[in-house]
């Protein structure tokens, strides 16, 4: 195989375990391969070729995972030093993690998600997959849960997907409550402690959530995101 070709293997690879395996952008993924028929190898790779000035954040995280394949072919380690975060190394999907900690740029990557997933799809359900995804992933200093009003039974139809059953995508309005705060992490250490010891069990990585009744007043989910 060409050395390009490798790295760009290599990238890839890590890039689809950040994103998918990660639990990232898992539920978007999902759900724009069983009911768009978009393959996950598109999906992927529209991250790897993210343009630097429409995407930095994700162009950023692609070159950090070329450049550690780059440096693989030169018998560097796979793995990225880093003294500011536990003064340790990280494996490229972890640190990928970890270098999102603030919530501005955790923001500014799920803006820069919706608009290269747009591309793929033009549905409503779209966009809330990517809040719901967002919403439940564990993160430093946060202390309230949240109420999401979405127009689907998202969530039911995640969760079957992963476990290897089928869920049908009933689009009928349903609020989820996520529980945010049975755990928490003050500080960004505490959360790259917690990032650390879950690397084995990415599951972890996602709070937990429960459907709950229907106000009357609720709309769905584009705006609608309470936090309690």
């Amino acid at each position: 195989m060409p050395a390009a070709d490798w790295v760009r293997a290599r990238a890839f690879a890590w890039a689809t375990q950040f994103l998918y395996f990660d639990r990232v952008l898992q539920l978007p993924f999902i759900f724009l391969a069983r009911e768009c028929r978009v393959s996950y190898r598109d999906l992927i790779e529209a991250f790897l070729d993210a343009d630097a000035e429409s995407f930095p954040v994700c162009a950023e995280l692609s070159c950090l995972f070329i450049r550690v394949a780059e440096g693989l072919q030169k018998g560097q380690p796979p793995a990225i030093a880093s003294r500011e975060c536990l003064n340790q190394w990280w494996s490229p999907d972890a640190y990928a993690l970890i270098s999102l900690a603030s919530q501005e740029k955790w923001a500014a990557f799920f803006d820069e998600a919706e608009q290269i997933l747009q591309r793929f799809a033009d549905d409503n359900l779209l966009s809330q997959c990517l809040v719901l995804n967002r919403e439940l992933f564990k993160r430093p200093g946060v202390f309230t849960d949240v109420s999401l009003n979405l127009s689907a039974n998202l969530l039911e139809y995640y969760e079957a997907v992963l476990a290897g059953k089928s869920v049908p995508l009933d689009r009928s309005l349903m609020t989820y409550q996520i529980d945010r705060t049975s755990v928490v992490w003050p500080h960004n250490d505490d959360w790259y402690r917690f990032i650390d010891e879950a690397q084995g069990d990415p599951a972890r990585y996602l709070y937990s959530a429960v459907p709950v009744p229907l106000a009357v007043e609720t709309a769905p989910c584009g705006a609608g995101l309470l936090a309690r």
